[in-house]
């Protein structure tokens, strides 16, 4: 079995991004006008920024129906497209070039398997608890569009704050 650290040479990414990051919106305009809605009104998302370089991030349309069949490899058509189209997911090693204001995605593996051993670039628009991501224009449902996800942080703040939405253990 691969493993995601044989796969790609990491880079020093520094601790600035570091942690976990929510969702709190997002948008996706189409460069000929209008806008989209893929994850519907009420997303959850996490992106997890290690400081050894690796990454991960989840984005999920909340409404997403629930297989008839308690099958995790038995749903009908549409329940499998449904489930694939309202999920975005991918995994690998990230760099944080903030002179340029700009994050590398160097991808191992993604749930759209086009993404998978490519470099995404991300536009990062970075204060201390938020940051703002853009695509540069990018291809979805036949219209070229910019996404931008906003997302605050959960977690890996300095000892001197506490974190947002700090939840006890279970």
């Amino acid at each position: 079995m691969r493993q995601a650290t044989e796969i790609r040479e990491l880079t020093d990414p520094g601790p600035v991004l570091a942690g976990v990051w929510g969702l709190e919106s997002y948008s996706v305009r189409a460069l000929c006008g209008g806008s989209l809605s893929i994850w519907g009104d009420d997303p959850c998302g996490i992106l997890i920024y290690l400081p050894d370089g690796h990454m991960s991030v989840h984005v999920s349309d909340t409404s997403r129906p629930k297989f008839a069949a308690n099958d995790l490899f038995r749903g009908t058509e549409d329940e499998i497209r449904r489930a694939f189209e309202g999920y975005t997911t991918y995994f690998g090693t990230y760099e944080y070039r903030s002179d340029e204001k700009v994050v590398l995605h160097r991808v191992t593996e993604s749930l759209y398997p086009n993404w998978s051993g490519v470099t995404q670039t991300r536009f990062a628009e970075l204060t201390h608890r938020t940051l703002v991501l853009k695509t540069p224009p990018i291809i979805v449902r036949g219209l070229e569009v910019v996404m931008e996800l906003n997302w605050q942080r959960i977690s890996g703040i300095a000892e001197s704050e506490p974190p947002v939405n700090q939840q006890t253990p279970l």
